[in-house]
């Protein structure tokens, strides 16, 4: 049995033969410029596991300065996520840290 629509697409003419409104000379225009205003900087930080929370607020305090001064964003604006990866989920040079030897003094 043929599978039949319960609503037919139904098109006037108006709507599908209209003529797309003219591009604007600037494609640009259509979004609106970067401004300080809209900026929304992102930082990730992944880092081994251990830091305090006081730790955290002064690296977040310091990028936060860091993407205001240098990047021109206003401080609220600005995103700093921590992830905090354990020693058996991170790697170096084919070794997991948790199985690194402590390094000779």
């Amino acid at each position: 049995m043929p599978c039949r629509r319960t609503s037919p697409r139904r098109f006037s003419k108006a709507t599908s033969w209209t003529k797309r409104p003219a591009r604007p000379e600037n494609p640009t225009a259509l979004h609106s410029p970067r401004t300080k205003e809209n900026a929304m900087p992102y930082v990730r930080i992944e880092m081994l596991e251990g830091r305090t929370e006081e730790q955290k607020a002064a690296i977040a305090k310091v990028v936060t300065q860091a993407m205001e001064d240098h990047a021109g964003a206003p401080p609220q604006s600005v995103f700093v996520v921590f992830e905090d990866v354990a020693r058996e989920n991170w790697a170096v040079g084919g070794t997991l840290i948790s199985q690194r030897k402590p390094a000779a003094s």
